[in-house]
């Protein structure tokens, strides 16, 4: 993984963009985190392709606050906080 956006941010609609780019084939799972550490939900788990990605994500059902969206790709790990007000 070579970067990781989350855009807007922070975020008052209903859906957030998770952009990333990556320099080979790996499986890559994203994941919603609060800012205590839990684990919400898995935004995405699939195989990508090396380059430009991005996703669209739901962010409806949140309240407002901070959260983290952790990517991991093979042995790569990255994190971005994401703050939502509504």
């Amino acid at each position: 993984l070579n970067a990781i956006s989350v855009f807007p941010n922070p975020l008052a609609g209903e859906s957030a963009n998770i952009s990333w780019s990556q320099d080979s084939h790996f499986p890559v799972k994203a994941e919603l985190f609060d800012l205590s550490g839990k684990n919400l939900r898995v935004l995405f788990d699939e195989r990508s392709g090396s380059g430009y990605h991005s996703k669209l994500i739901d962010t409806r059902d949140l309240q407002a606050g901070i959260y983290f969206i952790r990517l991991r790709t093979g042995e790569e790990t990255l994190a971005r906080k994401m703050l939502i007000i509504k």
